[in-house]
């Protein structure tokens, strides 16, 4: 199963909404829709079901999977190693 993230993205894609479109429907904050759908966050239980009833997209979809974990150790890697440059570049 796709992770939340990826459907999300897709049904704005397929709907043609911007982030900022799909978070007023939504009722979610803009900044809030965002780290959804960088996989930065995950939805509280009433906000998957106010995402499922519009876009159809499962509850389940939303829950930590492997293949959730294994995105955020990639995210969290690519910060450590962003940090660094930043630090080298900095000496």
């Amino acid at each position: 199963m796709q992770s939340g993230a990826e459907l999300l993205k897709a049904w704005m894609k397929r709907c043609g909404y911007k982030q900022r479109e799909a978070a007023v429907l939504l009722g979610l904050h803009e900044s809030f829709m965002s780290m959804l759908v960088n996989r930065r966050r995950v939805p509280t239980l009433n906000n998957a079901i106010k995402i499922e009833r519009l876009s159809g997209i499962p509850v389940e979809a939303w829950s930590s999977s492997a293949s959730d974990k294994s995105a955020k150790a990639s995210h969290r890697k690519r910060r450590q190693a962003e940090r660094s440059q930043t630090v080298n570049a900095d000496a």
